[in-house]
């Protein structure tokens, strides 16, 4: 299987993401929660604390443009708040050190976390649900080789 960058930063995103929903998944279902799924994944949406997951080829030209050009070129409001965030790092970066945009974004990249997973709530419910699954089939098909 053939995976571009940004399909592996995605996984690695979504693979972190969910380890976050079954740790909160598992303390909701021992307090009892009422819809432990929706609150686990409430829990981990909010309280994730994850890398930028995007290639320095990727968000070089993007920080830039909104550095240089107070230009964000994207629409969608989530990913909008990504861009503005990771730029407002790379800011505050080469405020405080007087280097370039390229050290400050590699150094953000590779030091750096989000506030956020930025993520939609229905694709993170979605994300969860294709992982339980997958789970599931797993462990079936362990105990049908057993």
């Amino acid at each position: 299987m053939n995976i571009n960058g940004k399909t592996q930063n995605r996984m690695t995103r979504d693979s972190e993401f969910l380890d976050l929903y079954h740790d909160a998944l598992q303390l909701m279902l021992a307090a009892g929660v009422k819809n432990a799924r929706r609150a686990a994944i409430e829990c981990a949406l909010k309280q994730g604390r994850p890398r930028y997951n995007v290639s320095f080829d990727r968000a070089y030209p993007v920080v830039c443009k909104i550095l240089n050009q107070n230009i964000v070129p994207v629409k969608s409001p989530i990913k909008r708040a990504f861009w503005l965030e990771l730029a407002q790092q790379v800011r505050d970066v080469r405020g405080n050190h007087n280097v370039s945009i390229a050290a400050a974004l590699d150094f953000v990249l590779l030091h750096g976390r989000a506030s956020s997973y930025f993520i939609n709530p229905d694709y993170a419910y979605w994300n969860t649900y294709r992982a339980s699954r997958e789970r599931r089939n797993l462990r079936l098909n362990q105990l049908h080789v057993a």
